[in-house]
């Protein structure tokens, strides 16, 4: 009697792994694989992060040991400097502002026009905190600006948003 109820509970085992092999393992699959992930606000993050430590925009590059210091503004670079080249993304608005004691200064990137004032404060009205932007509108932060060359303590404020 007892070989026949240990087979039988070897056996009743084996159905419940199988039942769970069948029923769950389709279950977490769904789960995840259907899951949309959005990655809107990392590409955000990541816009800002590559501007803000560019040496092609915002970030001071010394000319002797070549290091970057993205803490400091280097303001004759931010006035030339063009955003087109961080990203490929045309639904992106982006406004850089630098300011310091005494003076402010932005610039924009608006895919598709000449990413002026205008077409950004266009795309915010449309766009502005109803889509997913940063969590932090505007994204601050404090910096050293070099400018004519002097030392000003000064901020970069991000504003970011997406255009759909």
């Amino acid at each position: 009697m007892s070989s026949i109820s240990s087979a039988f509970i070897d056996w009743v085992s084996r159905i419940i792994a199988v039942v769970i092999l069948v029923v769950v393992i389709p279950a977490l699959y769904s789960g995840y694989a259907l899951n949309e992930v959005k990655t809107d606000i990392v590409e955000m993050q990541v816009l800002v992060s590559g501007v803000f430590a560019s040496p092609d925009c915002l970030a001071y590059k010394d000319s002797l040991t070549g290091r970057v210091y993205p803490g400091v503004v280097d303001f004759s670079k931010f006035e030339h400097c063009s955003f087109n080249i961080f990203t490929k993304r045309t639904d992106i608005a982006m406004k850089v502002v630098v300011k310091g004691e005494g003076f402010s200064s932005a610039k924009y990137f608006v895919p598709g026009t000449e990413s002026t004032e205008q077409d950004f404060k266009e795309k915010e009205a449309l766009f502005g905190m109803r889509t997913s932007t940063l969590k932090d509108y505007p994204l601050s932060k404090e910096v050293v600006v070099l400018k004519d060359g002097a030392e000003v303590n000064g901020r970069v404020d991000f504003f970011v948003m997406e255009m759909k």
